[in-house]
């Protein structure tokens, strides 16, 4: 096992500057025109759930819009809309248990630790299911952390699957009436996921370390985050979620890169939203959300901290659609944040690899 001295050098510094690595823009990644489309439906959802007279919809019609149209992407169609198809199904699952959940702490914390605990061991199985597992345990944080949410926890999950299936239908369909062979193709298939899984089943295997070192840092985000009755107690383990990764280095870019893409959000927030007057308008709110939905489509996997500007701002709209006040709680946010990036680092150090160069 490294030395903590090792570890420490490794997390501060990474495999080179952390910073420099944290801000790196991959050209080949950025995705415009599909960006623009999905954050159209996204949008659309949003504008819906409002006309409808029912705003408190947004939100979970939004997350699962948004949320099924990370999934699979430079996938080809055919194996893409499977990985699409799971991932609904698991987000939906998540959303639901969070909900059951949020009104008692204590069970609250013991189902964290064991949802993080797969969503963090499922990595083993791929990139698919890692983005499957993370989105699913994104999902459980945010419903998990809202005890007062007035929408009952079946009816959220069942607007969160709606959501998805209409993203999925979006992009899908206009595929299967082109190039319908293309849909049905999904190229060599995969080993099954129980089999891929079945030989990371050791406690030296680096994803299950990382599936007990993420269980632990989401116990404890959820126990800090509900301590002094603070709103919204669901930002410090979801953005400890967004942030863990396997190895060291990657980690604590995500710290990096999340802390400056709150900072960022929260800031554009405050003059879209405040400065601008724009809060007593629910439709102008829903083109901010989407527009914040357009920025984390076009960046998540070229410029992360780009795409946590969007993230940010499409939460803040969406819970200022529901009454929140943007600038009452933007200091909270980044304080928020900190909080989980010292709780990620720390539990870093938890069951660290044998060696550092496992880890690079």
């Amino acid at each position: 096992m490294s030395t903590a001295k090792e570890h420490l050098r490794h997390v501060l510094v990474g495999s080179g500057g952390v910073v420099r690595d944290s801000i790196a823009l991959d050209r080949s990644k950025v995705l415009i025109w599909q960006a623009v489309y999905r954050a159209a439906v996204v949008t659309v959802l949003i504008v819906v759930a409002i006309a409808l007279g029912a705003p408190h919809d947004a939100l979970a019609l939004g997350a699962g819009s948004l949320f099924v149209a990370l999934a699979g992407e430079f996938q080809r169609i055919g194996r893409r809309w499977r990985l699409m198809l799971w991932t609904l199904l698991w987000i939906t699952v998540g959303t639901y248990l969070g909900g059951i959940v949020s009104d008692n702490l204590v069970l609250r914390v013991v189902v964290s630790a064991v949802v993080a605990l797969i969503c963090g061991f499922v990595v083993a199985a791929g990139p698919g299911a890692g983005i499957a597992g993370l989105l699913t345990l994104v999902l459980f944080t945010v419903f998990g952390g809202i005890p007062s949410n007035p929408v009952s926890d079946l009816h959220t999950a069942l607007l969160v699957a709606l959501g998805g299936l209409v993203q999925f239908v979006a992009i899908v369909v206009p595929v299967l009436v082109r190039r319908p062979g293309a849909v049905f193709d999904g190229g060599e298939q995969p080993v099954a996921l129980l089999t891929r899984l079945r030989s990371h089943l050791s406690v030296n295997d680096l994803m299950m370390r990382h599936g007990f070192r993420l269980a632990v840092a989401i116990s404890i985000a959820t126990v800090v985050a509900s301590a002094g009755s603070r709103p919204n107690q669901y930002w410090i383990p979801m953005t400890v979620a967004w942030m863990t990764r396997p190895d060291a280095g990657g980690t604590v870019t995500r710290v990096v890169g999340r802390i400056i893409g709150t900072v960022g959000g929260v800031l554009v927030a405050l003059v879209l939203i405040d400065v601008l007057g724009m809060r007593p308008n629910g439709y102008l709110l829903a083109l901010i959300a989407g527009a914040g939905a357009l920025l984390a489509l076009i960046f998540i996997w070229a410029e992360y901290p780009l795409a946590v500007v969007g993230v940010t701002l499409f939460v803040i709209a969406l819970l200022t659609l529901l009454g929140e006040s943007a600038d009452q709680s933007a200091g909270l946010r980044v304080v928020d944040t900190l909080i989980a990036g010292v709780i990620t680092v720390a539990c870093s150090f938890l069951w660290r690899p044998s060696a550092i160069a496992a880890t690079t």
